[in-house]
């Protein structure tokens, strides 16, 4: 039992890291995006 909750630990500890990560990434990745469109429809415009 208690090999089982220290092997959940630290699954749930990777979890959280890769979840971060990922976020983080997805925020990134929206920015661009948002940026990215923006300048076409400014392209657009002139």
């Amino acid at each position: 039992m208690f090999r089982f909750l220290e092997k959940n630990n630290l699954y749930s500890s990777l979890h959280n890291r890769v979840s971060k990560i990922l976020r983080l990434n997805v925020g990134f990745v929206l920015k661009l995006t948002i940026f990215y469109f923006i300048g076409i429809s400014n392209k657009n415009k002139e």
